[in-house]
Order: C-alpha cells, then sequence, then structure tokens
C-alpha cells in the first residue's frame, strides 16, 4: 500500500531530497493504522536521518518508547495496569543498567510514574488526596531524575550522544 511505498522510496533514496518526507508519511500511516512496531522502527530512522543519534541509540529511543506504550496500551484494557506497568518499568531499568542506556532509564522512570498515576485515577476518588498523591509522585520524579544525573549510569560511553544512549 502507500506506506510501504514511502517506506520503500526513502530506503532506495536515502539521501534523496524526499526520503525524510517518506519516513514522516510512512510514521503517520503506521500511527493511523496503529501498526506501533512499524511506527517504532521509522522512528529510530527518523532520528538517525535527523542526525540525533546513530542507529544503535536511535534504536534504543524507539524500543523504550514501543515498550512504555505497548505496556499502557495491553494492560489498560485488561485492568491490569497495577500489576504489569510497575514491572515493565523495573524490567526497563534493569535493562538500563545492564547495557548502560539513559534512553531505558528515562523510559523505566516514566513507566513507574505513569503506573502510580494510573493507579490513583483508578482508586482514589477524592480530589484533594488525587492532588496530593500527584504532587507526591511528582516529587518523587524530580528527586529520581536529580540522582540519575548525579549518578551518570550512561556517562561512561564514548562516541555517543549522552542525552540518546
Amino acid at each position: 500500500g502507500a506506506r510501504d511505498t514511502y517506506v520503500d522510496l526513502a530506503g532506495r533514496f536515502p539521501e534523496g531530497p524526499k526520503a525524510r518526507a517518506a519516513l514522516v508519511r510512512g510514521a503517520t500511516l503506521d500511527a493511523y493504522l496503529e501498526d506501533w512496531s512499524a511506527l517504532a522502527a521509522i522512528g529510530g530512522a527518523l532520528i538517525a536521518e535527523l542526525g540525533l543519534a546513530g542507529p544503535r541509540p536511535a534504536a534504543r529511543v524507539c524500543v523504550a518508547i514501543a515498550i512504555t506504550a505497548a505496556c499502557f496500551l495491553v494492560t489498560m484494557q485488561e485492568g491490569l495496569v497495577e500489576v504489569w506497568a510497575p514491572a515493565v518499568a523495573i524490567g526497563l531499568i534493569v535493562l538500563a543498567v545492564a547495557v548502560n542506556s539513559l534512553a531505558y532509564i528515562v523510559a523505566g522512570v516514566a513507566t513507574l510514574f505513569l503506573s502510580l498515576i494510573a493507579s490513583v485515577a483508578i482508586h482514589v476518588q477524592d480530589p484533594a488526596i488525587v492532588a496530593v498523591a500527584l504532587i507526591v509522585f511528582g516529587l518523587g520524579l524530580v528527586v529520581t531524575v536529580v540522582l540519575l544525573i548525579k549518578a551518570r549510569p550512561w556517562a561512561d560511553s564514548v562516541g555517543v550522544r549522552p542525552a540518546l544512549r
């Protein structure tokens, strides 16, 4: 179909003036069709194309986004967000430490934060308690980010932009 034509055009003429536009159009169709794995693949190509990161860091960013999005798409439908989202978050953080990747750390922390927000939204009816819980979770997120910046587990790498590793 049209999506395959756009991706083929970008693949055959990667240096061509219309390659980037073809990738964007293909990504738009993937999003419309809810083909998340294809969208993640095109996202990685676009990140590399824009020069923001090389192939491995671009792929890590896309994989991290895809894992987080898939976690919530599946678990919210099944009502299991409180069980699986924290497990996915911990898995992403463990993977981040194992491969020394900021992208996985950010995705893990974001997944954990979103799972806490989802739990509060599901179980708490009092708006004042919801507000306090969101403030506490937000402060926890800020503290986590500050600790990550101090620890810099991604800083051991050479030749890779730390922001996207």
